[in-house]
């Protein structure tokens, strides 16, 4: 049995004993889409099969990428 996820994602938040360690939005990094964590400031691309697409840019919601490291 195969397990993954089809569906749309708009964040995603893990807490640890009432503290947040994960903050993911979804985010494109020049061409590729995968998602961002607001708290390590770390890009998660897809690792999986398959590809993740995006929605259009949403305003005042923008990351920055700079020589691979985001802000």
């Amino acid at each position: 049995e195969d397990n993954y996820f089809k569906g749309k994602i708009y964040g995603l938040k893990v807490w640890e004993n009432d503290i947040l360690v994960r903050d993911f939005v979804p985010v494109k990094n020049g061409t590729e889409y995968g998602m961002y964590d607001l708290v390590t400031k770390q890009f998660y691309g897809n690792v999986g099969t398959g590809s993740l697409t995006g929605g259009p840019v949403v305003p005042n919601k923008l990351i920055t990428f700079t020589n691979n490291y985001y802000s």
